[in-house]
């Protein structure tokens, strides 16, 4: 008995001095294998620490963040019945520009914006937009606990302003609507240093509310060459990626590295909606996967260099690496990649937005320089080549598959489309709720005359 128990207890030891040394190189892998995605991010030449991406502080005189802020206090605090202003008036907006034939919501978006506190707002909107620098001052330091109490307000106005661009337009108030326009390009740069993937998001969702009014205003008032070259000069900065990419690091920086700091802390579940018992419970089930240190510095290094890979290809044309990498990251993702799996954001989809912007600007500002040609030339080119080089320095290219944008005159008009995220030609057919599952539809600018 005596024996049995003497092998017992060393069958024991022996179990334990094994785990423990396999614990200690688990331990020094995962740790090297840390180090070496830090290395590399570093090699990469991408930013490691917050100071490396926070906006620094703008003096007041130029910051365009307090007058956007008082403009959206402003509407907020007045009421029409029971219902604040600023969202009646962002309503309004809505239903016009998805019915502008309609005489009766045109009627109520004109009402609504003949109202002084609406003009006095708007009016510091386009203040705002004129100031060369914007700082919201968010508290970054507060990870996924971050607010961003603007975009709410700038999504509303953005609505507002490409509303009153068809308005002006079918007025034939050609000066008002190109106005409107460069005012909601500018407070979508507004957003441009903000290092944040929802910044990014919201910036293209504003991009794409005034490009889509701009279109349609052309067709109804067509700006003069002056005022086209000036919104072509504008649209540059839609197209650059920068913006994107300093998001996808901020995600990695800011949302990220803070979901690894907290994971073990009530701070991380509160920010997954995990209340009451549910929390209770599931906070214990994932302290268990991810208390272990090796398994969450490997899990770490896997989302450091996932996200790396983020920026890179955020930096380079869509077609070079067209491929969703959603399913990519999630098939290499280690069983023990629990953080990884809750935090990684839906990237595919992200990037999928920033080209379509890319597309919308190549496609309207080639669509402006046609119609510039026109006015020079009395008719469209017949190709796009002969854009080159007096309206344009180059021939725009298909961001989702880096050839020149699809043209072709028709009728007294033409038709202008980018392939889209499906990188085939559909005949310039445009977006319906018919074809929006599929994705058989291109980004167009077809134009009448």
């Amino acid at each position: 008995m005596k024996i049995a128990a003497v092998r017992f207890i060393k069958a024991l030891v022996a179990l334990l001095v094994a785990l423990l040394l396999l614990h200690t190189s688990l331990l020094i892998l995962s740790g090297l294998s840390l180090r070496n995605a830090y290395k590399e991010l570093r090699q990469a030449g991408r930013p490691i620490g917050a100071a490396d991406i926070i906006p620094p502080p703008v003096p007041a005189g130029e910051n365009a963040a307090p007058l956007y802020t008082s403009a959206f206090a402003l509407l907020d605090a007045k009421t029409i019945g029971e219902e604040p202003l600023f969202s009646r008036l962002a309503q309004a907006a809505r239903d016009f520009s998805g019915e502008p034939e309609s005489e009766e919501k045109q009627a109520a978006l004109e009402q609504l914006l003949g109202l002084e506190d609406v003009a006095r707002a708007l009016e510091m909107i386009e203040q705002a937009s004129a100031r060369p620098k914007c700082n919201f001052n968010l508290q970054y330091d507060q990870g996924a606990a971050l607010l961003f109490p603007h975009v709410n307000g700038m999504l509303k106005i953005s609505r507002i302003l490409a509303a009153r661009t068809k308005l002006e337009a079918r007025r034939r108030e050609g000066d008002r609507a190109w106005s409107a326009v460069e005012t909601n390009l500018r407070m979508a740069d507004a957003l441009r240093d903000e290092p944040a993937l929802i910044s990014a998001l919201v910036r293209i969702a504003i991009f794409q509310a005034a490009l889509t009014s701009a279109r349609e205003a052309a067709d109804l008032a067509a700006p003069d060459d002056q005022t086209a070259a000036r919104l072509m000069a504008r649209l540059a900065t839609a197209d650059d990626p920068a913006p994107y990419v300093l998001a996808m690091d901020g995600e990695r920086i800011l949302m990220g590295e803070w979901a690894f700091n907290h994971v073990r802390t009530q701070k991380f579940f509160d920010c997954l909606g995990m209340e009451g018992e549910a929390c209770n419970w599931k906070m214990q089930l994932y302290n268990l996967l991810i208390g272990y240190r090796p398994a969450r510095q490997a899990d770490q290094a896997t989302y450091l260099r996932a996200m790396g890979e983020v920026a890179q290809r955020a930096a380079r044309p869509y077609w070079e690496s067209p491929v969703e990498p959603d399913r990519e990251w999630d098939r290499a993702m280690p069983w023990y990649g629990a953080i990884s799996r809750l935090i990684l954001p839906a990237l595919g989809q992200s990037r999928i937005r920033a080209a379509t912007l890319q597309a919308e600007v190549r496609i309207t500002r080639a669509g402006l320089a046609m119609i510039r040609y026109k006015t020079a030339q009395g008719r469209y080119p017949a190709t796009l080549d002969e854009l080159v080089p007096a309206f344009l320095d180059e021939i725009p290219r298909d961001p989702f598959t880096g050839e020149p944008l699809v043209y072709r005159p028709e009728g007294d008009g033409f038709v202008l489309y980018s392939l889209g995220q499906n990188q085939q030609d559909d005949g310039g057919t445009a977006e319906s709720p018919d074809n929006r599952d599929t994705k058989t539809f291109d980004i167009v600018w077809r134009r009448a005359r």
